[in-house]
């Protein structure tokens, strides 16, 4: 089993207002992971997509970030461990002092200042199960480029851990 929780932001456009359905498909390929979570951004609802296969919900006419999709093995029972589940990139960003740009297959790694302990750095598949590429290094105030292989293509996750702050990046190789 995967230890780690990881976070899918779900962009979605809705052009015509009323009750819209997101149904759970392919579970089988989410067996490393515990709980499989729709979290609705804008109500607050949490919803188990392996015990509800689909969701119902009302909209006006919308597009942005109104869902992540949660990966975790961890028990979902506390309030400040369904508010660490429910941090999105950009308030991780922000606690971590760090930025990250996509330069096709390099990223420009921004930090404020030193940070005093290695990062690791992973390259994950979407579904956040198999590790394609990791390398550790220590990032220095200002930027730092990560290069990844050219022959790796697809959707990733970019994971960047230091001590207990994880930040992640969507990324299209």
């Amino acid at each position: 089993m995967i230890s780690e929780t990881n976070h899918l932001t779900c962009t979605r456009k809705i052009l015509n207002p009323g009750y819209h359905t997101i149904e759970a498909v392919n579970l089988e390929n989410f067996t490393n992971y515990r709980k499989v979570l729709l979290f609705d951004n804008l109500t607050g609802e949490f919803i188990d997509l392996k015990t509800e296969l689909a969701y119902t919900f009302f909209s006006e006419t919308f597009e942005g970030h109104r869902f992540t999709l949660i990966l975790t093995n961890e028990e979902t029972s506390e309030e400040s461990t369904i508010q660490s589940l429910t941090m999105n990139e950009s308030s991780l960003d922000e606690e971590s002092h760090m930025t990250i740009t996509q330069m096709g297959n390099s990223f420009n790694v921004e930090v404020a200042e030193n940070l005093n302990e290695d990062s690791q750095v992973k390259l994950v598949n979407v579904l956040g199960q198999t590790e394609i590429y990791s390398t550790a290094l220590r990032f220095v105030d200002g930027s730092n480029i990560i290069t990844v292989p050219a022959e790796l293509k697809g959707v990733h996750i970019l994971i960047i851990t230091t001590g207990d702050k994880i930040v992640t990046k969507k990324v299209v190789l």
